[in-house]
């Protein structure tokens, strides 16, 4: 009976390894890549990148047998290397349970290979097709291909009736023992869908999990080997028991293992391998039944046939736009990435800062090591920056009240750079806002009877934009013998009245805040009040950074004047005639008369009695030769009788 069993890749080694992919561009998307042919571009059915690079192969790369060197391809990071087996029904069974092992480098040289196992397609789509008869199953690389495509009866059909059996496959990585690095790998390109591929194949009796166990080749982790064994069954009936197993092999990336070691790229001289350990036929009890293989299919991946991506790097500087209140302080963060997959040598980052008058700048807790900051010129690096690797400098900014708000809306720009790569820049603003006081007294003028309280309120008002900062209000308030002062409760917590004087503050007004005291004042008319007529008094108020701006407030002191008069004046009268007088207490203003009295100890004669008239000041009383009137407030020009 003739066997025929194929393990085929891309461009790889001992069996048949074969690259498939249709290149149509001569671009060279990497200058820093093995020597060797030109890296060329090739369509992509998912992405469009040009993942696996066929070389000197031309147009048509097909599946193949041959270890991969960069004579036939030259790889990424990230890309998955697609392999397949091929049984047709010269050797297989249907109906029948099959096991494959296959052992696969993890770690070569302390580096990570293939990290783990992932769809034969993920890379390549539709140029690693199964079927695609520009270079993959065809009559010239396989016998019997219509057992595998064909539209009806095959294994591989063009539509979805026959669909491939999913072996989910767990991860590779790892020391053997422990973890297994899930979390570095989950950021992998291409960690979803982690199958192995049957077409042809399906569940039954005596298929379980798959296993995958880590053997390392020494004591310190440097060098590992996987090894992964799987069972499937084939299908029933005619043409059932050929299958196809497809899988591919995820190459591992610098910037998701940068801590364990680093990615394939960086392995010098090793190759790394696939290898088919056997194919067995197994009886339902699981035990051999026969082995389908003679010895272990090795196929190597030369390590100068992959590369990482070129340095790329990333600049922000946040945040990229800001308004603070001069007097407040404000920081940058400047943090320069490498978002490629290889070393970015040399990096620097400069940053000019803007020269704002009242504002200074320091470097900031967090900063790279590398960082200086001298006047205002930020200079960083120069650092190799690993792949994923940053390099940030924080700068604390302090501010001047009322300065630097004339400068209006400030851009800086921050570069950054490496050897090799684009310069590049980030910029942000900064705007400065200052705040704008007003003050006022209230009422501005007043005219009060003495011996009658008045007030006055006193508002510093903040029209900002910014936020005025330690802002207070003095006034002296005018010392006069008759007139006392206090603070009434309505006034901001801040104020304090004490010997006449009012402060009130410091405190920090937003915009549209205000500062208020309300003072309220007690009368008499004393000498001095009366005299003083009117008193003019000035408020100041004033910020950190701010002029020191004035309101004033005028009060009028009207004291009253009066007059009396006793009619009339002289009289002669009859001894046994009546006769009488008018005292009249009159006030001439301009204010009031506050307690007016009138007293008039009549003269005792013997022979006289006084009484009062009905027509006298209700406040009048007579007792005796004693007459009192009072105390009544007189207005301006108002009278006792």
């Amino acid at each position: 009976m003739k066997r025929t069993i194929r393990l085929t890749g891309m461009a790889l080694g001992a069996l048949a390894l074969t690259v498939a992919c249709s290149d149509s561009s001569t671009t060279d998307r990497n200058p820093t890549a093995p020597a060797g042919p030109n890296l060329l571009s090739a369509p992509n059915a998912t992405s469009g990148n040009p993942f696996i690079q066929c070389g000197n192969k031309g147009e048509t790369c097909t599946w193949e047998t041959g270890n991969i060197n960069p004579q036939k391809a030259l790889l990424r990071e990230g890309d998955v290397v697609p392999f397949r087996i091929t049984v047709n029904q010269d050797v297989a069974k249907a109906n029948r349970l099959y096991e494959i092992r296959l052992k696969y480098s993890t770690r070569v040289g302390g580096k990570n290979a293939y990290d783990f196992i992932t769809r034969y397609d993920a890379s390549e789509g539709a140029k690693a097709n199964l079927c695609n008869p520009s270079g993959n199953l065809t009559t010239s690389n396989l016998a019997n291909v219509s057992n595998y495509c064909s539209a009806s009866g095959g294994v591989i059909q063009p539509g979805p009736a026959l669909p491939p059996l999913d072996i989910p496959i767990g991860f590779a990585g790892g020391s053997a023992g422990t973890d297994d690095k899930a979390d570095e790998i989950a950021a992998s390109t291409h960690s979803a869908n982690r199958v192995i591929q049957v077409f042809g194949g399906t569940l039954g009796a005596g298929v379980g999990d798959p296993t995958i166990t880590y053997v390392p080749n020494n004591s310190d982790d440097k060098a590992q080997d996987a090894i992964l064994t799987f069972r499937f069954r084939t299908k029933s009936g005619a043409g059932a028991a050929n299958f196809i197993v497809a899988w591919g092999g995820h190459i591992a990336q610098s910037p998701i293992w940068a801590g364990q070691g680093g990615g394939a790229a960086q392995i010098s001289g090793s190759s790394y391998h696939m290898a088919l350990e056997y194919v067995n036929e197994l009886n339902d009890n699981g035990t051999v039944f026969k082995t389908l293989t003679s010895g272990s299919r090795d196929l190597q991946l030369s390590a100068a046939a992959v590369f990482a991506d070129p340095p790329s790097l990333a600049i922000t500087k946040t945040p990229t736009s800001q308004t603070v209140s001069a007097g407040s302080p404000f920081s940058w963060t400047v943090t320069l990435s490498n978002t490629g997959q290889s070393t970015a040598n040399g990096a620097v980052l400069n940053d000019n800062l803007p020269a704002i008058p009242g504002v200074s700048y320091a470097l900031g807790a967090g900063s790279d090591a590398t960082c200086s900051l001298t006047g205002s010129a930020l200079e960083c690096g120069p650092k190799d920056l690993a792949a994923g690797a940053t390099m940030v400098a924080v700068i604390n900014a302090t501010t001047t009240a009322g300065q630097g708000c004339t400068a209006g809306t400030v851009t800086n720009t921050a570069t950054g750079e490496a050897t090799g790569v684009t310069t590049i820049q980030a910029q942000a603003t900064v705007t400065l806002q200052c705040g704008s006081l007003s003050l006022a007294k209230t009422p501005t003028s007043q005219t009060v009877d003495a011996g009658q309280p008045f007030s006055w309120t006193v508002t510093l008002t903040n029209a900002g934009p910014g936020t005025a900062f330690n802002a207070v209000i003095n006034d002296n308030l005018p010392a006069l013998a008759g007139i006392a002062y206090t603070l009434d409760p309505s006034s901001d917590a801040s104020c304090s009245l004490a010997a006449g004087v009012l402060e009130c503050g410091a405190t920090n007004l937003l915009k549209d805040a205000t500062l208020t005291a309300k003072i309220n004042a007690t009368t008499t008319p004393s000498a001095a009040v009366c005299a003083a007529g009117s008193i003019t008094n000035t408020a100041t108020g004033q910020a950190d950074g701010s002029t020191t701006i004035q309101a004033q407030a005028t009060v009028t002191l009207d004291c009253g004047s009066l007059a009396i008069t006793k009619l009339p004046a002289a009289q002669t009268v009859e001894a046994g005639a009546p006769f009488s007088w008018t005292v009249t207490l009159t006030n001439a203003g301009p204010g009031s008369a506050l307690g007016a009295t009138i007293t008039d100890n009549l003269p005792a004669v013997a022979g006289l009695a006084y009484a009062l008239d009905p027509s006298s000041a209700a406040s009048c009383s007579l007792t005796g030769n004693a007459l009192e009137c009072g105390q009544t407030d007189l207005a301006k020009n108002g009278t006792i009788v």
